[in-house]
């Protein structure tokens, strides 16, 4: 634990934001997830993609996975390999050391200098020997977890490499996947207030419904991201992400091909063994990439936001959504908005922007709270125009007011007039004088447009049989059949990685017996 260097790393932190715009490795693409292995769900085909156009790529990992104490340095080491095979290099893989997962609460959730341990029960950030984390290369420290050093890391991170398109988990049914996502917002929310020019693509991904938990259509004609959690049957998607709104890109032919064992994201998926990734490669391996978008340009993050009562701070914090405990009520959206006091009868937002604007959208989010609701909003001008808008989208979602052609306004001015229930607000206020276009950026992967004739499985369909049967096979046979080296060392602690196979094969007959007694006496 290294609680004492906390001012000195945080006094580091000033220094390389101040200096970030001299020493920044400006990067195309940088994509940061949870753990090792959830890169290829989420930006797999991306990653490759971005490699085959020599764009400057950098992966993030948060945490180093390790749920099971032995974990850790495991997929550490398996990650520089699944990512060799798409071919990013050592260098530009990036982990934070940070614990898979909590024992009492998360991180996320914590107070800024609260310790909190891991699952495992870490306290500190870690690497390997041959490869520090990111606290320790940067800082010649380890980080103790908390929530200061965790978020500091993440916008440290992003500052130092300050990407064009940045790509992460969304609202996702994992508390490491969920804390990361409203992190990143936070962080992101600070950082487009401190740099006026910079508007990265950012786009966030569930690594869940339609990936690891999604249908095992590999095989099939029409291979598509689907929305569906096949593990219990629900969708688990904010109502902010409509899907109707997501964007898809399509994969290279590489990660398409008609046999699975020569599609290149099934080869990195080979290298997480600990994790028996390649079983779920017929899952999270589809024709397209599906995104949310999350726009960087509104004049809010650079305007004076004034209220008639309840916190300001909330409406352009970049956060659509924020909740208290993600590990017991990771779908109760409960804190992070703007909501008048009950005696307040304006009930009123006024924006004082930067400078005058053209502006042609307005995007509301509505408090994602059960039972209240905003249904009608009126929306004033500094030029004199005055609008009203029907009731907003409820539980959370994205209301988007298009602004007819009109005279730039230096102020805008938003009321609640009709609400129903004591929690009715707003999380977020974004005002926009124009989007960019995503295809004006450089673009790792081609939009998708529809499935063409090319994009049909070729070769041998009996080859195709075959192959998803032997595949069903090996998942039915490991663990059952022969000795999985990993799952018996998350049932037998003291085994180690380098044991010897009669080792595990003694192991693995102890399990058999083990079960048999339990199958026995059941």
């Amino acid at each position: 634990m290294k609680q004492p260097y906390v001012c000195m790393v945080s006094r580091k932190l000033q220094i390389l934001c101040w200096e970030r715009r001299v020493n920044m490795a400006e990067t195309d693409l940088l994509v940061i997830v949870p753990h090792e292995d959830d890169e290829l769900a989420i930006a797999g085909a991306m990653i490759y993609g971005a490699v085959q156009q020599n764009m400057r790529i950098k992966v993030v990992f948060v945490t180093n996975g390790d749920y099971f104490r032995h974990e850790g340095t495991i997929r550490i080491k398996e990650a520089g390999k699944a990512l060799g095979e798409l071919g990013v290099t050592p260098e530009d893989i990036i982990f934070l050391g940070y614990g898979d997962q909590t024992q009492t609460k998360h991180l996320y959730n914590s107070a800024p200098d609260e310790l909190v341990a891991s699952y495992n029960g870490k306290t500190e950030t870690y690497g390997t020997e041959q490869i520090p984390e990111f606290a320790m290369t940067e800082y010649g420290v380890h980080h103790a977890y908390t929530r200061e050093n965790y978020k500091s890391d993440i916008k440290a991170v992003i500052a130092k490499y300050h990407p064009k398109i940045l790509v992460t988990t969304d609202w996702d049914n994992h508390m490491d996947h969920l804390a990361l996502s409203l992190m990143v917002d936070e962080v992101l929310g600070e950082l487009l207030k401190e740099e006026k020019l910079w508007h990265p693509l950012v786009l966030k991904a569930q690594a869940y419904n339609g990936k690891w938990e999604g249908h095992a259509d590999y095989y099939h004609d029409k291979n598509v991201t689907e929305l569906v959690n096949e593990a219990d049957g629900t969708d688990h998607i904010h109502p902010m992400d409509k899907w109707e709104e997501r964007i898809r890109f399509a994969v290279p032919r590489q990660c398409r091909t008609a046999l699975i064992r020569k599609n290149v994201l099934y080869k990195a998926a080979k290298q997480y063994h600990s994790q028996s990734v390649d079983l779920k490669a017929i899952q999270f391996i589809n024709f397209d990439m599906v995104y949310w978008r999350r726009p960087t340009e509104s004049l809010t993050y650079h305007a004076d936001i004034e209220v008639s009562s309840g916190n300001a701070a909330y409406l352009n914090d970049f956060k659509c959504a924020d909740c208290s405990d993600i590990i017991h009520g990771m779908w109760n959206y409960d804190t992070g908005s703007w909501i008048p006091e009950k005696d307040d009868q304006k009930k009123q937002v006024k924006i004082t922007l930067d400078h005058k604007a053209r502006i042609q959208e307005i995007h509301l989010f509505e408090n994602p709270a059960d039972d209240c609701a905003v249904n009608k909003v009126k929306i004033s001008f500094g030029n004199g125009y005055v609008m009203h808008t029907d009731e907003l989208m409820h539980e959370g979602g994205r209301t988007i007011i298009n602004i007819p052609d009109m005279e730039p306004t230096d102020f805008v001015e938003v009321t609640l007039e009709a609400t129903e229930g004591e929690l009715a607000g707003l999380t977020e206020i974004e005002i926009y004088e124009g989007i960019q276009e995503i295809e004006n950026y450089r673009l790792p992967l081609p939009l998708w447009q529809e499935i063409p004739e090319n994009y049909q499985k070729m070769g041998s369909t009996a080859g195709c049989r075959i192959e998803e049967k032997w595949l069903q096979f090996v998942r039915y046979g490991r663990v059952r059949l022969w000795p999985d080296k990993y799952f018996l060392m998350k049932r037998y602690p003291k085994l180690k990685e380098n044991d010897s196979v009669i080792t595990f094969w003694k192991a693995y007959l102890r399990f058999v017996r083990e079960k048999l007694n339990e199958k026995r006496n059941g």
